[in-house]
């Protein structure tokens, strides 16, 4: 179930860029799904090394107890999804009815943005590889987000990374939260979000304001830029907002904000590829 707030995020999203409905679609079936109370009770069953370092992520090499058969329905219904985004991802509707797929091995290989896993999914299933890696992290979202809310509590209130302290992902943007412009990073896949000094790049920690430069469209505003860094390329968008967003409006406002995205590779900067931090999160079935 979505909230109505999500919703009609999600509404303004496909009415306003309506070139973003396979996306918007993905989210929407990602977010419903991570409603199920079959991904909190996995999230439950999270079992954390005896020692734990703090500079990692909470979940690096946890190992969580999944249903292989909510997994395997799951991951196929967003194949079956993601093989309606146009002709490049034709190869998913084939993968989504294959006996090869193995849906616990495609997650965590997505948690961890193994490219070499992927690779050997996507050759096994006979899919895409660069389309199966796209899909295969929506596929990921209800997991992570169930680990985010049952663990999250648990992430030092220091916490003072640029990626996220849940799931190791970069962060999607950075909200100036309330009257005060607080900066929070805010992570799209789990929800994560924590605090980050001003004028300080996420990516590498580049803190000399010279080499830091606001990029805003034509016609937009302070209330709305993608912040660059010079001395690693990278980007991160800057919405300014009076609250939290929720988990599922994160992905939304990223969606929806593709015009700091242009203005960002114009000027060739780009967004770091993620995860920062592989979490060798080992997924077993129940």
């Amino acid at each position: 179930m979505t909230s109505a707030t999500t919703q009609r995020r999600l509404d303004k999203l496909l009415t306003e860029r309506p070139e973003t409905a396979p996306l918007a679609t993905l989210l929407e079936a990602a977010i419903r799904e991570g409603s199920e109370s079959a991904w909190t009770e996995a999230a439950r069953t999270a079992r954390f090394p005896v020692t734990r370092d703090p500079a990692n992520p909470i979940l690096t090499g946890a190992t969580v107890t999944v249903p292989a058969e909510v997994a395997d329905r799951w991951v196929r219904r967003v194949l079956a999804m993601g093989a309606k985004g146009g002709p490049a991802a034709a190869s998913l509707g084939p993968a989504a009815r294959s006996g090869a797929l193995d849906a616990l091995a495609l997650l965590a290989a997505a948690v961890d943005g193994d490219q070499a896993r992927l690779v050997a999914q996507a050759e096994a299933l006979e899919a895409d590889p660069a389309v199966l890696a796209v899909v295969a992290a929506y596929a990921a979202w209800p997991l992570l987000r169930a680990l985010r809310r049952q663990w999250g509590a648990t992430v030092a209130p220091n916490w003072a990374e640029g990626f996220c302290p849940v799931c190791g992902d970069w962060p999607a943007l950075a909200e100036h939260r309330g009257l005060e412009r607080a900066r929070r990073l805010r992570c799209a896949r789990c929800g994560g979000d924590w605090s980050s000094p001003a004028f300080t790049c996420a990516f590498c920690g580049e803190t000399d304001h010279a080499k830091l430069v606001g990029l805003v469209p034509e016609g937009g505003g302070e209330a709305s830029r993608a912040d660059g860094c010079e001395s690693c390329r990278g980007y991160l968008k800057a919405l300014a907002t009076l609250k939290a967003w929720d988990a599922e409006e994160v992905a939304l406002a990223d969606a929806g904000s593709l015009e700091l995205d242009w203005a960002a590779t114009e000027a060739e900067f780009e967004r770091p590829p993620g995860p920062a931090v592989p979490l060798g999160l080992r997924l077993v079935p129940a």
